[in-house]
């Protein structure tokens, strides 16, 4: 494998190397190192070890730096195995970056007790571990990702790999794919993102608020970038897509049970949607607005037409229903 020494051009983000590289390598320098490979539009780094650059604030252990150019040409993608030392988000530092492939796990505190530098800290890690013990019944690993140096959000893919439950706080992507068993969306989705695909199963992420427990099910309304969603939505309540005006398709899982009011008011590029049979209230105005809305299945249980269920839903040639409906209101 070629292998030769970086220096810095420009300013601390830019990498000069002598001579013409090869196709790929690995570069090494007293920042650490990064293997590289062209790609199309410019170079991917793999497994970068580069020591954060320090612009970061607050800046955390599990940062990611690589350099943003080398010999004048963009790294445009990032492949990156990150075991995480602690719960605190986490950047990625590049302005050029578009393409993002991340593997996240979580460092044992068996690991970390052997890291620590001195027997305080030891015990730190020893206490952190009994705590968990006691808190925590089910691994799961929270991942908030910040791209540092990219205020243009250019990035147009982040793809993450977890082996444990991943409590994920959205990326600023264009796309996002998540390889997960089970996922919990936390906080808000950025409004950049138009495509979020998810292997595993997709639950609210639960907040503890003063008036109790609070599911984060509304965090996709009023994205009006929003076009898909692939993958299995989960948990008793619908997740709510109000005001999603691009949304063009969408997959509930089986097991939801109530549509709250609302729910895909104004989704005026949804053509057709079904509704699984497990779910037995749908309220008000939930497909009030949505304009071309062709054709839609509602479940086998459902017993109610709710008010202004279809207000407004000008292009609706096909609504199928069961014999169970007994109410239907205004």
């Amino acid at each position: 494998m070629f292998t030769t020494e970086y220096s810095h051009s420009k300013s601390y983000y830019h990498f000069e190397v002598p001579g013409e590289l090869p196709e790929e390598g690995i570069l090494k320098g007293k920042e650490g190192e990064l293997r590289f490979k062209r790609i199309h539009d410019g170079f991917a780094a793999y497994d970068s070890t580069l020591i954060n650059s320090g612009f970061v604030y607050p800046g955390s252990a599990d940062d990611v730096y690589v350099p943003h150019t080398i010999n004048d040409i963009p790294v445009t993608e990032l492949h990156q195995t990150i075991l995480l030392k602690s719960r605190n988000p986490f950047a990625i530092e590049n302005g050029n970056l578009k393409r993002v492939f991340i593997k996240i796990g979580k460092k044992s505190l068996d690991e970390q007790i052997k890291d620590a530098d001195n027997g305080l800290g030891a015990l730190l890690f020893y206490m952190f571990r009994e705590q968990e013990d006691r808190n925590q019944k089910n691994s799961s690993v929270e991942v908030e990702i910040d791209f540092y140096g990219n205020p243009g959000q250019q990035v147009e893919l982040c793809s993450i790999m977890c082996d444990d439950k991943l409590v994920l706080h959205m990326p600023s992507a264009k796309a996002v794919a998540v390889n997960a068993n089970k996922t919990e969306l936390r906080g808000s989705i950025p409004s950049c993102v138009e495509e979020m695909t998810f292997s595993g199963k997709v639950y609210p992420f639960i907040e503890n608020g003063w008036d109790g427990d609070e599911p984060n099910n509304r965090c996709f309304e009023g994205l009006k970038n929003l076009r898909t969603v692939e993958g299995s939505l989960s948990g008793n309540l619908s997740w709510s897509f109000s005001n999603c005006a691009s949304l063009e398709s969408i997959h509930l899982s089986n097991g939801v049970e109530r549509i709250p009011a609302y729910a895909f008011s104004n989704c005026s590029s949804l053509k057709d949607l079904y509704i699984p049979d497990t779910v037995l209230e749908i309220g008000a105005y939930a497909f009030s607005g949505c304009a071309n809305l062709v054709s839609i299945h509602l479940p086998s249980n459902l017993k109610k037409i709710s008010e202004g269920m279809f207000n407004g839903c000008k292009s609706l040639k096909k609504v199928y229903l069961s014999d169970s409906i007994e109410i239907i209101e205004a």
